[in-house]
């Protein structure tokens, strides 16, 4: 038997290949699934997103086929309720895909370190641009930089508040 940590990673991979499904023939990405609570009050957050963003009439679609594909499968047991959205500009930047659309605003890297012993290091600045490989900020200091995927252990978009 499956129990803590590694319980919830075989849900949130199952639930992740089921939302793959939902989303066939979609112009979106998934971007993360996150399960929390216990059994019998869990919730399951499925974020959706676009290379144009991602409106609600596609959010309700997914959510509707995804609730179907978990109830036919029927793994999570008890009650849970499930919640199909975009991520919104205040959670971190997960998926390479969604660097474009935010091209021009301010955002704030957490770059990994990069041997042993040695800090983490937060950049900001404007986004200039982005491919599958890397992003290019341009810093408060008027520097451009050029930053991997490999590097970036999070980033966020920056609110102007």
């Amino acid at each position: 038997m499956v129990t803590g940590i590694k319980a919830e990673i075989n849900i949130e991979s199952k639930i992740q290949r089921l939302a793959l499904e939902a989303m066939q023939g979609l112009d979106v990405f998934l971007v993360d699934v996150v399960v929390r609570g216990r059994q019998g009050s869990r919730v399951v957050e499925v974020f959706v997103d676009g290379d144009q963003g991602v409106n609600v009439d596609v959010l309700a679609l997914i959510s509707k086929q995804l609730f179907f594909l978990l109830e036919s499968e029927d793994f999570i047991r008890g009650k849970y309720h499930l919640n199909v959205s975009s991520p919104g500009e205040q959670k971190a930047l997960m998926n390479p895909r969604q660097y474009h659309q935010h091209t021009g605003k301010t955002i704030e890297v957490q770059i990994r370190p990069t041997s042993s012993g040695a800090h983490s290091v937060k950049e900001r600045g404007q986004l200039v641009s982005s491919s599958d490989q890397d992003v290019v900020l341009e810093l408060d200091s008027g520097e451009i930089m050029t930053i991997t995927f490999e590097e970036i252990d999070e980033a966020r978009i920056v609110m102007p508040w």
